[in-house]
């Protein structure tokens, strides 16, 4: 969860520094547009690279009735 929060940071440091762009109209839509994908794209790898080292079996494994305690 911090992941999450800390990768969206991003967002709000492009506002913070609008009036130091050159060209602020076009340069934020850029800088918003171009982190937001960026969290998409990393978001989207993770639980591939995951899977990828772990295996199917491990990811499996984790899900459904892996987190009910057996009593």
């Amino acid at each position: 969860m911090f992941l999450a929060a800390w990768s969206t940071y991003g967002f709000e440091t492009a506002v913070c520094y609008t009036s130091e762009l050159k060209n602020p109209k076009t340069d934020t839509f850029k800088a918003i547009f171009y982190s937001g994908l960026l969290c998409v794209v990393v978001y989207t790898l993770v639980p591939f690279a995951f899977q990828g080292f772990f295996g199917p079996r491990v990811a499996a494994a984790a899900g459904g009735d892996g987190c009910r305690r057996q009593m």
